[in-house]
């Protein structure tokens, strides 16, 4: 039985913190409208004609006067997923030195983070302008616990020895798993892959579909990386088992924690499972990650101190239930507010990771 916090491959769906940047939507059916030039240097704003913006007059809802902006929020009762996952498997001698087997893996995910625009209704843009629910923004993405995943899959084994000293084994694997939407694609955050629907997410559940890796990997004779959804070893066993993959990718669950890596070698060798870092080592190692991104900033600290804001509060520097290191991250604006925000978080770190 798992349960994880959402930074083990959801974190991205809430990652907005204010105050951020503003989104406009603009359409060449009304007012501002979108403007098209090609960029002619490698400076901000890179020669682009920008477009004249109104006035940064709020209206009563908080809202810009004349420009509807993409706003976003989560349910404050956001909850932490939970996954329970089972296996059951059997093996019995069929004749001579050969022996079968089957085993069966299971699993089921709930209150998995999913979110969608829900300023929009049907219709909306028959009059070829987007008036909205609430005409003072534009998308207004909002994240809950309500997706659901489920993965079934059965694994055929036969094996055997072949002479004296040789041995052999075969197996076939089928997977499916089914969740809100292709595993993968973001169709919960990307406008142009949203949900039609915002209040019947359950008629748009699609299949990821292991087995693919599985047939690819029994077509060719090159190594064959299988990745999705790998956040912890047990994932990546998995992966390995019912696909027969050379190896493991992960992404996005590496995000905030690229000790990642070593806790996963380190289970699948030993099947003993890593201590999480402390404080002090995930601080230290947040500190790297700073000091390496400025390090090739050339010339450019204001942009990559805003990119690390994001990439550094991923980090989990506060203890739980708290944001008041996260809120820090969150404003600074040179290398030196990093240093000082986190090397005397850091120096208690007896190694770096």
């Amino acid at each position: 039985m798992y349960k994880d916090w959402l930074p083990l491959g959801e974190e991205n769906r809430v990652r907005a913190n204010p105050p951020s940047f503003l989104f406009p939507t603009l359409l060449a059916t009304q007012d501002p409208k979108p403007v098209f030039s090609m960029g002619t240097t490698t400076e901000y704003p890179f020669g682009f004609k920008l477009p004249q913006l109104p006035g940064r007059q709020l209206d009563q809802y908080g809202g810009l006067v004349g420009l509807q902006t993409s706003v976003g929020g989560i349910d404050p009762d956001l909850v932490a997923p939970s996954t329970l996952q089972w296996v059951v498997g059997v093996e019995r001698h069929v004749v001579g030195n050969l022996i079968a087997g089957m085993n069966y893996s299971g699993s089921r995910s709930w209150d998995m983070v999913n979110g969608t625009d829900l300023n929009r209704f049907a219709g909306d843009f028959l009059d070829g302008k987007l008036d909205r629910l609430h005409p003072s923004f534009g998308q207004m993405f909002y994240e809950w616990n309500r997706n659901s995943i489920h993965y079934n899959g059965i694994i055929l084994t036969l094996r055997g020895s072949a002479g004296r000293y040789g041995s052999f084994q075969a197996s076939y694997t089928m997977a499916r798993t089914t969740d809100y939407g292709q595993a993968g694609s973001r169709i919960n955050r990307d406008g142009s892959f949203g949900y039609p629907d915002q209040h019947q997410l359950d008629l748009y559940k699609g299949d990821a579909d292991w087995d693919i890796i599985r047939q690819i990997k029994a077509m060719v004779s090159i190594p064959v990386i299988g990745n999705g959804d790998v956040t912890n070893a047990g994932d990546a066993a998995r992966l390995l088992a019912l696909t027969g993959c050379d190896g493991v990718m992960i992404g996005r669950a590496a995000l905030g924690q690229p000790w990642i890596f070593r806790q996963i070698e380190h289970e699948l060798q030993t099947g003993e499972t890593l201590p999480a870092p402390t404080q002090a080592e995930r601080a230290a190692i947040a500190l790297e990650h700073a000091r390496r991104a400025l390090a090739n900033a050339d010339g450019h600290e204001t942009i990559v101190v805003r990119e690390l804001r994001g990439q550094l509060s991923k980090y989990q520097l506060d203890e739980p239930g708290a944001v008041h290191i996260r809120n820090q991250i969150v404003r600074v604006e040179t290398g030196d507010d990093i240093e000082r925000l986190l090397l005397p978080l850091a120096e208690t770190a007896i190694e770096a990771f």
